[in-house]
């Protein structure tokens, strides 16, 4: 998945809260120049510190390493 909404924090989140009716991560936890490796979308920090990644994908909804993740410039 390769689309406009895939870039956007907001739709992201959005989407994230609609089909899991819950949402404990913030805009602030975007990060906006690692990118997922399956859908090329921005990845969330992970917030649960239970859960020993660094990364999470929301469209995906799968947690990764930062070796697991694509790193962008924003030039």
């Amino acid at each position: 998945m390769n689309n406009l909404h895939s870039k956007n924090p907001y739709w992201i989140l959005k989407r994230y809260s609609l089909i899991n009716g819950f949402n404990n991560y913030k805009l602030k936890h975007a990060i906006k120049d690692i990118y997922c490796h399956n859908c090329n979308s921005i990845l969330f920090k992970e917030i649960h510190k239970d859960i020993d990644y660094s990364y999470v994908c929301l469209i995906c909804d799968e947690n990764m390493y930062s070796f697991e993740t694509i790193k962008k410039s924003n030039d």
